[in-house]
C-alpha cells in the first residue's frame, strides 16, 4: 500500500501543517495597583487594583496541551 497524508503512526494522526497558514493574534493585558491610604488606625493599607485583560477584544481560541 501507498503512502496517504492522513498516515497513523503509533495512533497519532500525521498532518502536513506546511501548507497551512494560521494567523497570529495579539493579547495585551494591563493591570496595576494604587496605593489609597497606608496606615490609618487597625488598617495596614489600602490598596485600589485594575486588571484589564484582552485589551483589543482579540478573537482567538485557547489551545491546551
Amino acid at each position: 500500500m501507498g503512502e496517504r497524508p492522513d498516515d497513523f503512526a503509533g495512533g497519532i494522526r500525521i498532518y502536513d501543517i506546511a501548507d497551512r497558514n494560521v494567523p497570529g493574534f495579539y493579547r495585551i493585558d494591563a493591570g496595576g495597583t494604587l496605593n489609597l491610604l497606608r496606615r490609618v488606625g487597625k488598617l495596614d493599607r489600602l490598596d485600589f487594583t485594575l486588571r484589564i485583560e484582552n485589551l483589543t477584544d482579540a478573537q482567538y481560541t485557547q489551545n491546551f496541551g
